[in-house]
């Protein structure tokens, strides 16, 4: 089975020119010939989507948000707004999680196909650039916040490369400076390495229940820059569900991250 916007998905001609000198021998086929076509939705940006998801993309809001008061119109502006600065600040930013998660999705599905074997040769180096840089990293216990993000900016200028987590802390402290109090980092994880995923929610209601979406409220939404998707908070859940494979015999753990007890303290983590 190969999923029908697989390589779209990944960006079709970043996917061959990433990999040319580790595969010589796989010249770049054609669009028509090589990627099928149905369920591709029209006018899909493809360009950081890993999973064919109907996702609210990211556009740009030159306007600045009002945000006096949250309602879920502006946490969607107010999330569309934080990916844009993102991705202008880290373009084509890489990840081992996600091309991991792409080489087991491959050969589990396909495992003979040439298309795995170059999803893996991506996944091996990605490890091992990711890898160069973590065995550098001191505790991050011994760290203030402000230190471990401006750790995390220079490895994404050095080696291109950020996780889940990374991203996710740096949205929460953009959140942070602009006062943006019912916000959280959400850990989800499950009974394999690949499970384990960081993402953020803004508009959160006061009683959220963090392991019940229908509890987040109705102005909160999920920002996953990750992904680089937008959700409402059942839709994030059904796709994570969908994405990482949780089942009755790898349920989905849900916890809300305590900032202020993962670093040393600072003003920055409040």
């Amino acid at each position: 089975m190969v999923y029908p916007c697989y390589f779209q998905n990944y960006g079709y001609n970043n996917f061959y020119n990433s990999v040319q000198t580790q595969f010589p021998q796989y010249s770049q086929p054609s669009v028509t010939q090589s990627l099928p076509q149905h369920n591709c939705p029209q006018n899909y940006n493809y360009s950081r989507a890993v999973y064919q998801y109907p996702p609210v993309s990211a556009a740009y809001y030159t306007q600045p948000i009002n945000y006096t008061y949250s309602n879920l119109n502006n946490n969607i502006k107010l999330g569309k707004s934080l990916l844009n600065e993102f991705n202008s600040q880290y373009p084509n930013l890489e990840s081992f999680t996600m091309s991991e998660l792409r080489s087991i999705k491959a050969q589990k599905y396909n495992p003979h196909s040439i298309q795995t074997t170059v999803l893996k040769g991506i996944a091996d180096r990605d490890f091992e650039k990711m890898i160069s840089y973590l065995n550098k990293r001191p505790d991050q216990r011994l760290m203030t916040f402000d230190e471990y993000l401006a750790m995390v900016k220079q490895e994404f200028a050095t080696y291109n490369m950020g996780n889940c987590g990374e991203r996710a802390y740096i949205l929460h402290d953009r959140l942070n400076k602009m006062g943006i109090k019912n916000q959280a980092v959400i850990e989800i994880s499950g009974n394999k390495n690949y499970n384990n995923h960081v993402f953020n929610v803004i508009g959160l209601a006061p009683n959220a229940v963090f392991d019940n979406p229908e509890t987040w409220g109705p102005d909160a939404i999920v920002v996953d820059a990750w992904s680089n998707r937008i959700m409402k908070p059942q839709e994030a859940f059904n796709f994570y569900n969908h994405f990482f494979e949780y089942r009755q015999n790898n349920p989905m753990k849900v916890e809300n991250l305590d900032i202020t007890k993962m670093f040393k303290p600072s003003i920055q983590t409040a």
